[in-house]
């Protein structure tokens, strides 16, 4: 890919990411005072029947906000190495 393209894409994932993960954020946070379930919560319901391990609201958003965080500044560094 382009290191432009790149920068691009990391950026926009990177926006992604900690939106998602502040959206976790809060909705841990407050838990007690949110109507509206997760768009996660299948997966919050469905971990524990897994790993046994109880999960607290929000805490998949935080997770996976962080990896696309992550996957976002990867792809920063890539693109600015690329160039070198």
């Amino acid at each position: 890919m382009e290191e432009r393209s790149l920068r691009i894409i990391g950026i926009v994932l990177l926006a992604l990411g900690f939106a998602l993960w502040s959206y976790g954020f809060v909705h841990s946070s407050f838990w007690y005072e949110n109507t509206v379930i997760s768009f996660l919560e299948p997966v919050r319901a469905w971990v524990p029947e897994v790993t046994g391990q109880p999960m607290s609201p929000g805490i998949v958003e935080e997770i996976i906000g962080l990896v696309v965080a992550l996957l976002g500044i990867s792809l920063q560094v890539v693109s600015y190495y690329g160039k070198r």
